[in-house]
């Protein structure tokens, strides 16, 4: 579930309103009393500054506040469809990169990204006109509109009849194009360009005479979508990355000072209907968890647990007029030991609360450790169950090792942009943080904090970068790098990909860090077989990893182990032939770290074991029961399978035989399904499965239930019919 928090900001100026009254009153007469009230203005002092607001309240429509399941709202397979037959593609990691065939001038430049969570596309993109022709240093001058000023049917932008109703339309029939239905939202900020001018340098401010290749304004429109009129106007973990413990109100701070590095949700820039850039990342509701939250506030509260509550009460609301006492008082209405009578809370504050729980108890990770902060990541969506349980089963370490890049011995200044970016990454020190480990005998989990003293980062830069003439890693026929630049953090991405689509010669230089793929022991790698990541901020990473003993490993009570810190920059660069790459380390320690950690054994395990003959195969089933999860194998006795599987290792053909592929447990009749099964052959040439499942409730009974294919697998699947195996269960015991 792609967990949401709608901000509190709106929320949170007016308390006051309904504070004065004792009795709790509806959303439609809070949204009453905020229009009554017209706009918050005040002015304030802080930090020798005089801060004076004047804004509009907005309160949602809705008059009812459900607790909703959320996912990723995917692009419809109709115009994915359309889009490869259409353009020319390229597909990687459920990304679509596409580009229109057109190679004429005159013809509309159609190109963008397609992946399950996100869309953009740009034809004849305003931003390109800017550099049409670089010796005129081309540039705009930007306004922003007050949201609550702009008449929509009214133009705005220089010499451009568009209006902003007209230009809001055609966002919208994109939106339409891209999912097949509307999707609803409001602006967050609109603001309008001029005409492109000539500068006299690509540094210089002072805007001169208009040029005929950019012939008007433009507008942007940033937007945030709508659910039932509730604005989604942040995701939780965008919020509470880094938050620790005490320092909650100092880094809370800091995160919103970083709210603008955070992409809209949706965004367009304009020209004309056909000259425009879009993007978004849309959510959808899948499930209604509470149609009424307001009525029966302790029913959809149970949906987290009683201490993420209070969490989440103390981190979000620090400066609110929230004593301890009145979180005791919701607390104990929550939990239905009495009604609240004396005190009896504002509607506005339950509106926060549940605002709050609406992300399912991320509890805005205020004191949660990185497995439980993972836990949002929807990169992590198959480890959730087993993040949770290792924030409550794992040791916490804070144990952290430093490392000093080289130093650079060149003295002369750098002449070359290879020698600046090269120069960039010596003198560096990194901090990497061992922060919570859980280690049973035969699995290692941890997590860590990697920081950094130098901000990583992209340099862009105009024309090809000099010295890199004869050093270049790859070179590839084509133009427009954006298909080769992928970077997860999606801020970053766009605008690498808007960089590149308004630059035909350029470059970027993406500098990076992170922790390598598992441990090493005693000089040998451990294999790794779950991992996440996510960048904090411009300094810092965070993110966890599991890897497995060796094989022969005998349990200690204490291992030695080492983690990697890899550092170094990708450069891409681009004209009008070819796409460039290289990446960039020091030559002394070729960008890597390795720092010693000690682990102590703080788990433990139950070994269940199982076995079936068929006339067609035995299998023996051997798993593990930790703490966190469930794990292990099924080893066969069917050597036809071991040869059929090799021989369609190869991927050009299919096994031709009915086999299993996969288990789904069954813990006291409730079914789990495999979470990263695989299956394949051992090292003893025998065919296996591998397993691996939450942990269930209650395990009194274990039965692994086989999921087959091949031929008459499939056959059962094309006449409608539910395949099963009879008597091919395997019953677990001790």
């Amino acid at each position: 579930m792609k967990k949401i928090l709608f901000a509190l900001c709106v929320l949170m100026i007016v308390p006051t309103l309904a504070l004065a009254n004792n009795d709790r009153v509806s959303i439609s007469e809070l949204r009453q009393q905020a229009e009554a009230m017209g706009r918050w203005i005040k002015t304030y002092e802080a930090h020798g500054r005089t801060i004076e607001v004047d804004v509009p309240i907005r309160v949602p429509s809705a008059e009812k506040v459900p607790i909703l399941e959320c996912v990723p709202w995917k692009i419809s397979e109709k115009m994915t469809d359309e889009i490869k037959k259409g353009t020319k593609t390229e597909e990687y990691d459920d990304i679509i990169n596409f580009e229109s065939l057109n190679d004429k001038d005159t013809d509309a430049h159609y190109f963008g990204i397609l992946s399950k969570e996100r869309f953009e596309v740009y034809h004849d993109s305003p931003s390109m006109l800017l550099s049409r022709k670089p010796q005129d240093f081309l540039k705009t001058e930007k306004t922003e509109i007050p949201i609550d000023e702009i008449n929509e049917n009214e133009a705005y932008a220089e010499d451009n009849a568009l209006t902003v109703l007209e230009a809001r339309q055609v966002l919208t029939d994109i939106l339409n194009t891209m999912y097949g239905e509307n999707a609803e939202y409001i602006f967050d900020r609109v603001s309008i360009g001029s005409r492109g001018r000539k500068t006299k340098g690509m540094n210089d401010l002072e805007l001169g005479e208009v040029v005929d290749y950019y012939p008007k304004g433009t507008y942007v429109l940033e937007c945030y979508q709508t659910i039932q009129d509730i604005p989604i106007l942040i995701e939780a973990k965008q919020i509470y990355y880094g938050v620790r413990g005490s320092d909650v109100e100092i880094k809370w701070a800091s995160r919103i000072n970083e709210f603008s590095y955070t992409p809209p949700h949706l965004w367009m820039q304009i020209m004309s209907p056909q000259e425009y850039a879009a993007g978004g990342c849309l959510k959808k509701c899948r499930a209604i968890r509470e149609e009424d939250a307001e009525k029966d506030l302790g029913r959809g509260v149970n949906l987290v647990d009683e201490q993420k509550l209070r969490n989440a009460l103390k981190a979000c609301l620090p400066q609110s007029e929230f004593p301890p006492e009145r979180r005791q008082a919701v607390l104990r209405a929550i939990r239905k030991e009495e009604p609240i009578v004396k005190r009896k809370i504002s509607t506005a504050l339950v509106f926060a609360i549940v605002m709050t729980l609406i992300v399912g108890g991320a509890a805005l990770a205020a004191n949660l450790g990185v497995f439980g902060q993972s836990v949002n990541n929807d990169d992590n969506e198959q480890s959730v169950g087993r993040l949770e349980k290792l924030e409550n089963a794992s040791a916490t370490y804070n144990d952290t090792q430093a490392a000093q890049a080289p130093e650079q011995t060149a003295t002369e200044a750098p002449k070359t942009v290879y020698d600046e970016l090269m120069a960039s990454l010596y003198n560096r020190r990194f901090n990497l943080t061992l922060n919570q480990a859980y280690y049973d005998g035969y699995k290692l989990y941890y997590s860590y904090t990697l920081t950094s003293d130098c901000k990583t980062g992209f340099i862009t830069g105009e024309g090809m970068p000099t010295g890199f003439d004869d050093t270049w890693q790859s070179t590839e026929a084509g133009k427009y790098a954006t298909g080769r630049t992928y970077i997860s953090d999606d801020a970053i991405q766009r605008e690498i990909v808007t960089y590149f689509s308004g630059h035909p010669v350029g470059y970027i230089a993406y500098e990076s860090m992170g922790v390598g793929d598992g441990a090493d022991m005693g000089g040998k790698p451990l294999t790794i077989l779950d991992s996440g990541e996510e960048r904090v901020n411009a300094y810092t990473i965070q993110g966890f990893q599991e890897v497995e003993m060796p094989d022969g490993f005998e349990p200690t009570d204490e291992i030695d182990i080492e983690l990697t810190v890899m550092y170094g920059m990708s450069v891409w660069a681009q004209d009008e032939k070819n796409v460039y790459h290289e990446y960039m380390m020091t030559p002394e320690n070729r960008g890597i770290f390795r720092l010693p950690f000690k682990v102590k054994l703080n788990g433990q395990t139950e070994t269940y074991t199982g076995s079936v003959t068929t006339s067609a195969y035995s299998a023996q089933a051997t798993v593990r029961v930790s703490d966190v999860d469930i794990s292990g194998e099924v080893v066969f006795d069917a050597p036809e399978w071991a040869e059929a599987f090799e021989a369609s290792a190869d991927g050009k053909r299919e096994m031709e035989m009915p086999y299993i592929n996969s288990y789904t447990l069954v813990a006291d009749g409730v079914e789990l399904q495999n979470r990263d099964g695989a299956f394949g052959v051992n090292k003893d040439g025998k065919f296996f499965v591998w397993i691996r499942y939450d942990l269930p409730e209650s395990m009194n009974s274990l039965v692994l239930v086989p999921n087959g294919s091949g031929i008459d697998y499939k056959a059962k699947i094309a006449a409608g019919e539910t395949p099963t195996h009879e008597n091919e269960d395997i019953v677990l015991l001790k």
